[in-house]
Formats: structure tokens, C-alpha cells, sequence
């Protein structure tokens, strides 16, 4: 089978709550067709169990910052509309009106944050796009929408809701190895500051 695969240029960081189609059309607007990514969801069978419940995976294929110290870029795949922007900051930082828009979004999630924190501890440029695939009345098969950025105050808002101690995981077991990780080589707050 002719399979066209090289060796990863660009990690991509994005949610699993996010909109899939958002994800592609993130990709393709950023990166050249050429381009070789690395994404989760198609590198690591995570939290997969056999029949027996026993673990699919390996723990060392979890180490995603390994992954990020050998990529040229990193894209991070923030799935916000323009209403994140609109929302007081003093509510965003109390955690109250608006949450529900942006509790799954990036700076909210254990493992995003901790693989900003790697980027930037590695010095690995990243690149933001905060958005979501264009509208469109009528649907193409195999055409991908076009990404629309979201207002820049959707991302400073986001911003500053990043604390580690509060950030969310899909699978508690991840957050826990996650946190316990970072205060191996740092500490909360330094990964707070960084990725902030």
C-alpha cells in the first residue's frame, strides 16, 4: 500500500472536546501541504484495554514533551469563538459567567499546558490558532473550511484562567502524573508563569 509518512515536523496540541473539522481546518491553514504533523489521537492508542482490562499502551508513549523536543513548531489548536472575548474579565477570573464556553479550551487542560510549558522550556516556537472553521451555508465533499480567528481578547481572556492545580484532564490519572511530572522538574508555579 503506497502510505505517504515521513518523520514529524509540527505537534499539535488541540483538545479531544474540540470540533474535529476545527482541528483540520486549523492545520491546513497553518501548514504547507508537505507538512508532516504529530497528533495524539492517530500517534498514541491512549487508555485503551483489552478484553481483560488490561492496558493497550504503553506509559512511555505518553511522554508527548519527548515528541515536542524533536518537532521544528508547535500549533496550538484553540477551538474559541469571539463571545469568550466579550465575557468581563472579572468574571472569567472568578470563574463564573462564561465558564461553560471556555472550560474545555486549552489553557484549561492539564495536558495542553503542560506541553505549551515543554515548548517553551525547549525553546520550540509556537504557534496559536484560536478559532474556529468558517461558516458556510452549503457544504462541499472533501473541500475543508477555512479557519476564522477569533478576536484577540478571546485568547487574553483565556489566558488568564491557566492554573495547573485546576486544570481538568480527560482521565484524572493523567492530570496526577501530569502535575507530578512538572513538580519533578519545576514547579506549578514556574508552569503556571510559563505557559501564562
Amino acid at each position: 500500500e503506497d502510505v505517504d509518512k515521513g518523520t514529524a515536523e509540527i505537534f499539535i496540541s488541540h483538545t479531544w472536546s474540540a470540533k474535529f473539522g476545527d482541528l483540520v481546518s486549523a492545520v491546513v491553514d497553518v501548514c504547507p501541504d508537505e507538512t508532516y504533523v504529530w497528533i495524539d489521537i492517530f500517534a498514541v492508542l491512549q487508555h485503551a484495554k483489552d478484553a481483560n482490562g488490561d492496558s493497550l499502551f504503553d506509559e512511555s508513549d505518553l511522554r508527548f514533551d519527548l515528541v515536542v523536543e524533536k518537532v521544528r513548531a508547535m500549533l496550538l489548536v484553540c477551538n474559541v469563538c469571539d463571545e469568550v472575548g466579550n465575557i468581563p474579565i472579572e468574571s472569567i477570573l472568578r470563574r463564573e459567567a462564561g465558564i461553560g464556553l471556555v472550560e474545555k479550551l486549552p489553557p484549561l487542560r492539564v495536558w495542553c499546558c503542560f506541553e505549551i510549558f515543554n515548548a517553551v522550556k525547549q525553546k520550540t516556537p509556537i504557534v496559536i490558532q484560536a478559532g474556529t472553521a468558517k461558516k458556510c451555508t452549503t457544504v462541499e465533499e472533501g473541500v475543508i473550511r477555512p479557519f476564522e480567528l477569533a478576536c484577540r481578547n478571546s485568547m487574553l481572556n483565556l489566558l488568564q484562567l491557566v492554573d495547573l492545580e485546576k486544570s481538568k484532564a480527560k482521565f484524572d490519572c493523567d492530570r496526577v502524573r501530569i502535575l507530578n511530572q512538572i513538580r519533578e522538574e519545576s514547579s506549578i508555579a514556574e508552569c503556571n508563569a510559563i505557559v501564562k
